[in-house]
């Protein structure tokens, strides 16, 4: 089986460490045949071009480096941004100027009350059953908002909150109470042909489970979405590519049969293997 991993970070990020070229030979070493480099942007800083400088360096990167480990590893441009449906306008500037191969659109923070930091760096533990309610009622507005209107290919860890509120603060948090929203969400981006990303990255640690849960991917399969990706989201060059024959067995033991890369905005389908 042909391994792409669709979600990984370099230095260009603010919260990864490895280069470019570290991130490529790691790749190589842990038997993957492409990767996606989708360095963070949060639509917010956007003030004109010359604030998106290190996207602009991390897509020359990855050009470059696509050369360098040409045939050995096939390696495409992205990137994740962040926030995006807080100013649209900038955000497609932003897309057309960078021309990716492909976009991850993702929900970092939240309009929730007067917070608007990432849910990361957020102190959860005096949080009552009512306030974390409130803010994943607000994630999944924000969600719905920007899968309908945003140019973006992947849609990454659906139920990414958890990793925090769940694998970092032990709240017990379960998205059961927010099935017809994520129903909602999962409707439109197999309407709009966006693809969801089966997240591998928290399999092994506090968290320890996919992104969305595998009961989510059963029901986005259920509502007739094929359309998926695997990323590791590495931030580390060891972790690129980490788990992902298990999410790719976990894919096929919930009846896909495919999984998916994109080159210039356009997907590309894999057989997965039994």
């Amino acid at each position: 089986m042909k391994r792409y991993d669709s979600h990984n970070h370099s230095a260009f990020s603010h919260d990864a460490v490895c280069t470019t070229e570290e991130l490529c030979k790691a790749a190589i070493a842990a038997g993957l045949d492409g990767i996606v480099i989708s360095d963070h942007f949060n639509i917010p800083q956007f003030k004109g071009m010359d604030s998106t400088a290190h996207i602009v360096d991390s897509v020359k990167s990855a050009k470059q480096a696509a050369k360098d480990f040409a045939p050995r590893l096939a390696l495409f441009t992205g990137v994740e941004l962040g926030e995006a449906v807080w100013n649209k306008a900038n955000a497609d500037i932003f897309i057309g100027a960078i021309n990716p191969d492909v976009v991850l659109s993702s929900v970092h923070a939240v309009r929730f009350e007067d917070v608007r930091k990432s849910f990361s760096r957020i102190d959860f533990s005096e949080w009552d059953t009512e306030q974390l309610d409130g803010y994943m009622q607000a994630y999944f507005r924000d969600m719905q908002e920007m899968v309908e209107c945003m140019d973006m290919d992947i849609l990454p860890h659906l139920d990414n909150p958890l990793k925090y509120m769940n694998g970092r603060y032990n709240k017990g948090m379960d998205t059961k109470p927010y099935c017809r929203k994520i129903d909602r969400i999962l409707n439109t981006i197999i309407e709009r042909r966006i693809a969801l990303e089966l997240n591998v990255s928290q399999i092994g640690l506090a968290y320890d489970n996919f992104m969305p849960t595998l009961n989510i991917m059963a029901r986005y399969k259920e509502l007739g979405g094929t359309l998926v990706t695997i990323g590791s989201d590495a931030h580390h060059a060891e972790r690129v590519g980490i788990n992902f024959d298990k999410g790719a067995k976990a894919l096929y033991d919930l009846g896909f049969r495919e999984y998916h890369y994109f080159k210039n905005r356009e997907p590309y389908a894999v057989k997965l293997e039994g």
